[in-house]
């Protein structure tokens, strides 16, 4: 990186970065920061590079809508020529350090580095401290359905179990299996057992052309249903809610049930 110049800034000249790998800067994470600049000051300049008369931010944006939202005039920033690469390094180094980052967010990193800035897996895994095999990892979530995508994101589902999920080529009978998983906190080994079951069962119906016998063990049957401990009413396994209790917590509450039936 080009050493650059030091100064000061008007806030309103400085432009967010033209990409972003995130899908969502948080307000909290904002406001706390713009009260610790309002009270001790920008303790770290901003990098930013010109952009004939503005200038981009390239690290720093979460300070850049901190300083908007406290309406800080002018901020400190390193004003540096740096070339289109050494600026996607230098964004993705800074993303990749931020806290709360989701896998999907890290995978964007990586993909953005690939697919805009025309480097090979093994130069995005050198350039980010990464291997190779952890990059390739995380930029085939992208490649993944829309909605399995977005349950990794929101921490929903592991990676693992995203990619066993994946090995279902029916989109609907992923999708059906997406929700069991996220309803009830499957693992990645028990979704495995469902994807290894359905694919026996397509393999079966492929060399007899017809429906299984009944007693073929299905891990996950059409419809499965429990009592409600509270009303004993059968309810399909995949509406049920579980709740974690420790035994004397269990009893007390299996206790008031029994009261309140009296």
């Amino acid at each position: 990186m080009k050493k650059g110049k030091f100064k000061e800034i008007a806030t309103e000249l400085i432009d967010e970065p033209a990409t972003s790998v995130r899908l969502k800067i948080s307000d909290r994470d904002i406001y706390e920061l713009s009260e610790s600049i309002k009270e001790v000051g920008q303790l770290q300049e901003v990098l930013v590079v010109a952009r004939e008369d503005r200038f981009e931010i390239v690290a720093g944006h979460r300070r850049l809508l901190a300083c908007r939202l406290i309406k800080k005039e002018k901020m400190r920033c390193h004003v540096a020529d740096l070339t289109k690469e050494e600026i996607a390094v230098a964004k993705a180094t800074e993303n990749l350090q931020k806290e709360g980052l989701t896998s999907v967010e890290e995978a964007g990193i990586y993909v953005d580095l690939y697919d805009n800035n025309g480097m090979t897996v093994n130069q995005v895994a050198t350039k980010m401290g990464r291997s190779a095999t952890h990059v390739k990892r995380y930029m085939d979530i992208l490649r993944m359905d829309e909605l399995v995508i977005q349950a990794v994101h929101e921490g929903k589902i592991s990676i693992a179990v995203a990619e066993q999920l994946e090995r279902i080529n029916e989109k609907k009978e992923k999708l059906r299996y997406l929700d069991i998983a996220v309803e009830n906190g499957a693992s990645a080994p028990v979704v495995k057992m469902w994807v290894e079951d359905i694919r026996k069962s397509v393999q079966y119906l492929d060399n007899r052309g017809e429906l299984p016998p009944p007693e073929i063990d299905f891990v996950i049957p059409a419809k499965t249903y429990a009592a409600c401990e509270m009303c004993d009413k059968p309810v399909e396994y995949k509406n049920i809610h579980i709740l974690k209790l420790c035994p004397v917590c269990w009893r007390e509450l299996m206790e008031m049930i029994s009261k309140g039936r009296e």
